[in-house]
């Protein structure tokens, strides 16, 4: 890259920073750019902000996860919380307490986001995480609050609930998998939850019937085709992430990976089973 083009890509890395008050995270980003531009990998911006890595001809790694992991996705879809949350029957109560419960889980789960961060070897591997990271604390946790909002609630209420067991073991399981420093690891543990949502959700919208339900909303915000867009250049980054490692190492990536998705099918379990205990309870 020539003097005056790295000019003008510092000028508008500053230039956003000071929009975004992240001016601290770019400056760190840019001064590794600059000492270390070896470590540059090839990917181009999209008019959404978000990066592309080119996909590498012969990366199977996640096409052999993701049809691994299909089937426990489709168990999710099957439980009675989403085929409800499809026909709009769920009870208001219940699809309250699974928005306070992942308004928990994600706290953490963008921590892990933060982790990453710092263990990142490269400015767009820094750039990628970000990217989710804002949108996990810009987007997803901010239409949660809108929703408690509606239920009287705010973020500081959420600072007082306890996380369910279900949520707690999913949330133990991405921080220690996180406490390892290992990139390659926290993405097997963080990548089921986002690519899980686009799949199950985008399932339930191809049915029309979806859009009658009082939930559709919700459903349509995680069938959207940019979020699937978004889901597609993750798996591409992780393909390139993961390139060249040993069988060994892919197997243990792909258990952690299948882990976190059983987690999925169990915090979709959680509501129902948490309303079902509560009911007894009240029987007694």
């Amino acid at each position: 890259m020539k003097a005056n083009q790295r000019g003008q890509v510092i000028i508008l890395y500053f230039y956003a920073a000071v929009r975004r008050k992240e001016l601290l995270i770019y400056l760190a980003s840019l001064i590794f750019y600059i000492k270390c531009p070896q470590y540059a990998v090839s990917v181009k911006k999209h008019r959404n902000g978000q990066l592309e890595y080119r996909r590498k001809k012969g990366m199977s790694f996640m096409k052999e996860i993701l049809e691994k992991n299909i089937p426990i996705w489709e168990e999710c879809i099957a439980t009675p919380f989403i085929q409800d949350l499809q026909a709009g029957t769920m009870p208001i109560e219940c699809f309250k307490n699974y928005m306070i419960q992942d308004s928990i889980y994600l706290k953490h789960y963008a921590r892990v986001y933060g982790k990453m961060i710092y263990h990142a070897q490269t400015l767009q591997e820094i750039q990628l995480y970000y990217s989710i990271l804002s949108f996990v604390t810009d987007t997803e946790s901010a239409v949660r609050l809108q929703y408690l909002e509606q239920f009287g609630m705010t973020d500081r209420d959420m600072e007082h609930i306890m996380p369910l067991p279900e949520n707690q073991d999913y949330i133990d399981f991405l921080l220690e998998t996180a406490e390892g420093g290992d990139g390659k690891e926290m993405l097997m543990a963080v990548l089921p939850c986002m690519m899980s949502y686009s799949y199950i959700f985008r399932r339930l919208a191809y049915d029309t019937a979806s859009r009658n339900s009082r939930y559709w909303d919700f459903i349509e915000d995680y069938a959207d085709d940019s979020y699937a867009k978004g889901c597609q250049e993750w798996s591409d980054f992780a393909d390139w992430k993961c390139g060249g490692i040993s069988r060994a190492e892919k197997e243990k990536l792909s258990s952690i990976f299948e882990k976190a998705s059983l987690l999925e099918l169990e915090f979709w379990k959680m509501p129902y089973r948490n309303q079902n205990t509560e009911n007894r309870d009240e029987m007694k």
